[in-house]
């Protein structure tokens, strides 16, 4: 095997990033760029979510979702809300988002999760990410994480300069040392790279490098929903997977489709849209519940026979990856 070959034994494994939580993991997000009635969204699904779900500081603090409805959901991921107010209309309540307003918002919502009764639950804490030099995005974290100990805390890596759009993956892997102090590591997907094949590169290089460094803790794939994608990056090394696809498409098999042709395939023909994709979101939560299952049985017996899925699309996905250095 040579330097840029992972074997699959060592990209694939259950992770711990506490002492009850391990991987791997799939989180459903809730964010107001699929809908401003995100809130509502949540509430109508809260008794047929899993164990995880993502929200956005933003969203909270503006009340888009309210804290009352994330008492259900045992772990609780909470990222800035930088994505989200990178693209909100200027002329809503919120002008400006900054760390000061974020760190306000996660000790209120810190403080109000700690006060519900009910099983054991923990918030995974995400840093308000910038691009900023590696060195710097890691001590910003690491102050943010320290006022907040009794969270997990989850780093998401940015590249460091505005006009990059990939992370760098070499500087990256020099703060190694600095990363053990966090749970997670996270990275953006489109971030990882201009084609799948580059991505899956990317993610390959991050994983193998940080093992040979003595990191062996989970990364988390930000913006990553769909199962082609999940197995994909999974395969390559990743451990938890959170994104929108599945508010926005239907899941079909093993794949994500256009709403309409989704509806059409259901014969959802006679009833309204918002009807429809009541029965469409709740299916795509089954979908990600029972990929889940298959990955952790991948994970303990690496049979690629425990993914249900169609030959053709396992076959794509087992090719991209072993291009990408994977040793099956």
């Amino acid at each position: 095997m040579n330097e840029l070959e992972l074997g699959i034994n060592d990209a694939v494994a259950t992770r711990r990033f506490s002492p009850i939580r391990e991987t791997p993991l799939i989180v459903p997000s809730f964010s107001s760029l699929v809908s401003r009635e995100i809130g509502a969204v949540l509430r109508s699904l809260k008794g047929k979510l899993g164990k995880a779900c993502l929200v956005s500081a933003l969203d909270v603090s503006e009340g888009l979702i309210h804290i009352g409805d994330l008492q259900y959901p045992e772990l609780l991921f909470v990222d800035s809300g930088n994505y989200e107010f990178a693209d909100w209309d200027r002329s809503k309540k919120t002008k400006t988002w900054s760390p000061k307003k974020h760190g306000k918002a996660i000790k209120i919502l810190v403080s109000s999760r700690e006060s519900f009764d009910g099983p054991s639950r923990e918030i995974v804490l995400v840093n308000y990410d910038i691009k900023a030099p590696i060195s710097r995005q890691v001590l910003l974290a690491s102050e943010l994480f320290h006022r907040h100990p009794q969270t997990i805390h989850d780093f998401l890596c940015k590249p460091e300069r505005k006009g990059s759009h990939i992370v760098p993956v070499k500087r990256l892997l020099d703060q190694s040392s600095k990363l053990q102090d966090f749970d997670v590591l996270g990275l953006v997907e489109k971030e990882l790279g201009r084609t799948p094949l580059e991505k899956c590169k990317t993610l390959v290089a991050i994983r193998k490098g940080l093992l040979g460094k003595g990191f062996n803790k989970p990364i988390h794939i930000f913006g990553c929903s769909d199962p082609l994608g999940i197995v994909t990056y999974f395969l390559c090394g990743a451990d938890i997977f959170d994104g929108t696809s599945w508010l926005r498409m239907g899941f079909h098999e093993d794949m994500a489709i256009y709403e309409q042709n989704y509806f059409l395939l259901r014969n959802y023909w006679t009833q309204g849209v918002d009807m429809a994709r009541g029965g469409e979101f709740t299916a795509n939560l089954d979908a990600l519940t029972s990929l889940q299952h298959d990955m952790q049985q991948f994970s303990e017996t690496h049979d690629v026979k425990s993914f249900r899925m169609r030959p053709m699309s396992l076959a794509a996905v087992q090719t991209l990856v072993s291009h990408a250095g994977i040793r099956f």
